[in-house]
């Protein structure tokens, strides 16, 4: 006895798929930023390294952008200079477990002695 229902047939003709949006208007604004920051961190030599080293923290994996405020605090010129590169150990630490303030003042001190 056959346990699907012979009812539904399938369809001969392909199934058409609509084309997918590569980017929303929030992705479309980061990666209009991050271009220009991937060059910037590049030059420093700074691209592939996570600069917050925090315990447990994964070098050289998974790097992301981690601002020193939330996403939705941001102006337009800290999205620009107020960021570091991170791993996702450390950039869910800066998110979770530490307050705005300390957030804030984390992200500055590593900018501060990178020099830069």
């Amino acid at each position: 006895m056959n346990a699907w229902n012979s009812t539904l047939k399938a369809s001969s003709k392909p199934m058409k798929r609509s084309a997918m949006k590569r980017f929303g208007k929030k992705g479309k604004l980061r990666e209009r930023i991050n271009r220009p920051n991937r060059i910037r961190f590049a030059e420093m030599g700074l691209l592939g390294v996570c600069e917050a080293k925090l315990p447990g923290c994964w070098p050289n994996g998974r790097l992301t952008w981690a601002h020193g405020k939330k996403d939705r605090k941001l102006t337009m010129d800290e999205r620009k200079n107020l960021v570091i590169r991170c791993c996702t150990v450390c950039h869910r630490r800066l998110d979770e477990e530490m307050s705005a303030d300390e957030m804030l003042e984390f992200v500055q001190n590593v900018i501060a002695k990178r020099g830069c």
